[in-house]
């Protein structure tokens, strides 16, 4: 299982699962991303992203940003918000 550092997305993110599984950790809830599935997260929430399974994962994210900011801010180990595991 991999996971990514956690982000804050400083931008309406979406994504969609296009094989595989994902599942992405926010503050008030934890989403499992199925093939097929796709989820909207507002801007300004964090989020980790942890693979799940062993094939490969092919996924479409859209990320619709002020072109003046980041699309992500990385939050460092101990400075980002608790996440609810996903399920």
């Amino acid at each position: 299982m991999t996971t990514h550092t956690a982000c804050a997305a400083i931008a309406v993110t979406l994504l969609s699962m296009l094989t595989a599984n994902t599942a992405a950790a926010q503050p008030t809830q934890g989403a499992m991303l199925r093939k097929g599935e796709t989820l909207a997260i507002p801007t300004g929430v964090p989020m980790r992203l942890v693979v799940t399974g062993s094939t490969v994962r092919r996924q479409l994210a859209v990320i619709v940003h002020d072109a003046a900011q980041p699309p992500t801010m990385r939050m460092e180990e101990g400075t980002r918000p608790p996440l609810v595991a996903c399920r």
